[in-house]
């Protein structure tokens, strides 16, 4: 497996204009009640490159009262309480939750409209779905959601991918309609998650623009503060590696975007739970058809302590890879997007331009 790599947040960009391509409105008469449906349900399931992290068909909201005397044993000695309908466990001292919802209605379209400045967003939006872990002791929550990643979306501001004529066509809600496509339509983000310090009742929490957060005393100073720093420490293969049970898995999907036929626009989160460690997998995936792919991983693990009111110790990896469909032929390998249709198939050819392992830190 490579080494899981990001990437830092750009400048912000200016503000897309409201008339250009499509208006939220647009945006609200292609999500008909039917197509909603239709995508809410969807599941995608993404490969990961260790084949124990593979989707099992158990997942968190498929939890049911026929459980097992095995299953009942493993999450007993693994001192494991699943939550309540199943959205997830609490274990070792983490508490690791997922929600997931329908996409945003109507007028919640319009009030992300209006909290983003934009009149651009992915076709199909679980605002309302996340994956939250907290480590009870020392209150640190990670935390990832589709409203922080479009404002990632926002800031790094990347030019919009150039398409065929033909296929800008396609963007046009109406056939007479000129299409200019001045923003990043692929809804590309460097989001990596959110992180932030639980507040006690003596502490309150101030929260910076990249997602770290600070707890401060009642005098008002900063005293703890939650940062990401580069290391030599690497994910832990060998515990990931292991036969051990599943205690508990979910993937969520946060927005979703067909590129108007083009190709795909994807972010999903995927969490394993063990009874040693948990991991999961941030992935955005973007595929233009004949143009070009973008795969942004983001791995984040954390082994199991003896005592759970420790600092836990959090490790990631960011990878990013981008690649031309010209790029790719020229190489050898097929041109028909058809190809590429599964994200980790088609990272193994793509080229790396990022590599970052970090570890997070609480500073006092």
């Amino acid at each position: 497996m490579n080494n899981a790599i990001g990437v830092s947040f750009d400048s912000v960009n200016s503000t897309p204009a409201v008339s250009r391509s499509r208006s939220v409105r647009e945006h609200i008469a292609r999500n008909t009640p039917q197509r909603r449906a239709r995508k809410s349900s969807s599941s995608r399931v993404l490969i990961l490159p260790l084949s124990r992290m593979e989707n099992d068909g158990r997942t968190g909201g498929e939890e049911t009262e026929n459980v097992t005397d095995e299953t009942a044993r493993i999450r007993k000695e693994a001192g494991a309480v699943i939550l309540k309908g199943g959205s997830g466990v609490r274990v070792a001292g983490w508490t690791i939750q997922t929600k997931k919802l329908t996409i945003l209605k109507m007028d919640e379209v319009e009030r992300w409209g209006q909290l983003l400045d934009t009149t651009h967003l992915p076709e199909m939006l679980f605002g309302n779905s996340s994956l939250e872990l907290t480590h009870e002791a020392t209150g640190l929550k990670l935390h990832f959601n589709a409203l922080d990643a479009l404002r990632g979306w926002k800031e790094e501001g990347l030019p919009p991918v150039e398409v065929s004529a033909a296929a800008k066509w396609k963007f046009a809600s109406k056939p007479s309609q000129q299409v200019i496509l001045d923003y990043d339509y692929t809804f590309t983000t460097p989001y990596c998650g959110s992180e932030c310090l639980e507040p006690s009742p003596h502490t309150s929490l101030s929260t910076g623009r990249d997602g770290a957060a600070a707890e401060r005393n009642e005098s008002g100073d900063s005293s703890e503060t939650l940062t990401w720093v580069e290391c030599e420490e690497r994910i832990d293969l060998v515990t990931l590696q292991q036969r051990d049970p599943i205690l508990f898995f979910d993937e969520v999907v946060l927005y979703e975007d067909e590129l108007a036929d083009n190709g795909i626009s994807l972010l999903t989160v995927k969490v394993r739970v063990m009874p040693k460690c948990w991991f999961l997998l941030l992935r955005y995936w973007l595929r233009v058809d004949g143009v070009l792919m973008r795969l942004r991983d983001t791995r984040i693990f954390s082994k199991f302590g003896t005592d759970s009111s420790e600092v836990p110790v959090v490790l990631r990896e960011r990878c990013v890879k981008e690649e031309t469909f010209q790029s790719l032929a020229s190489k050898g390998y097929p041109k028909d997007a058809g190809a590429y249709a599964d994200p980790s198939i088609a990272g193994e050819r793509m080229q790396t331009k990022l590599l970052m392992a970090e570890k997070l830190v609480l500073r006092r």
